[in-house]
């Protein structure tokens, strides 16, 4: 079911793209502006992956990101699946779900365009698929880390990790909360570090104001 999903969403690229999505393609493509405050990593990643990719072929940059969202959307769909498995032994309602879920509107509609979403869904789903696994504590500290990362692909998602913190409360000991929120240090860090290379100095007004500038 998650590979027919991706083969969808290769094949159902959108043709009619977004003002934004033109404008984060024309940023990947030529290295500018690569670090938005309201989605840090989203196009430095973008960027990554299309230097990868054109070590091999020559791409249509628009193209190939909404490819890159195809594959990590059929990637957390992969991730669903195992939290449903882990959470409910019923194979026949988890792929309902799977299929309700990799069919929605919302889903699809982001999954085939070049858009900042996906990824941090990704990200922040594989946190919550750790978090489940609490046997172990070393998931709690690498649950809190793709949690911290999927707000640096998109702000929207510290609510998120806001969720799964209040969670972590309730069902770990001190040193479980502190392992989790722990990796969320590389939040300000990041950002201090592309605050400081893209203006040449670093203050509290100037980092607040650049984390929310959209806001």
């Amino acid at each position: 079911m998650i590979l027919f999903f991706l083969l969808l969403y290769l094949a159902g690229a959108n043709a009619n793209s977004s003002l934004d999505a033109w404008a984060y393609a024309s940023e990947v493509s030529i290295g500018f502006e690569l670090f938005q405050p309201h989605h840090l990593l989203y196009s430095f990643a973008c960027h990554l992956w299309i230097s990868l990719v054109k070590v091999f072929l020559y791409i249509d940059v628009l193209a190939a990101l909404k490819g890159l969202n195809a594959i990590f959307g059929a990637a957390t769909l992969l991730v669903l699946s195992k939290l449903l498995n882990k959470v409910e032994n019923n194979r026949k309602l988890n792929l309902l779900l799977l299929f309700f879920a990799g069919s929605c509107w919302g889903f699809m509609r982001y999954t085939t365009e070049n858009e900042t979403y996906i990824l941090p869904i990704f990200f922040s789903l594989l946190s919550s698929y750790l978090l489940i696994n609490v046997s172990r504590i070393k998931y709690v500290l690498w649950g809190g880390f793709f949690a911290a990362l999927a707000t640096l692909f998109h702000e929207v998602m510290f609510f998120w990790w806001l969720g799964l913190l209040v969670g972590t409360v309730f069902r770990q000991k001190l040193k479980g909360v502190i392992l989790f929120t722990l990796p969320a240090l590389i939040v300000p860090v990041v950002y201090s570090v592309v605050v400081f290379f893209k203006y040449g100095k670093l203050s509290i007004d100037l980092l607040l104001q650049f984390v929310f500038y959209d806001y």
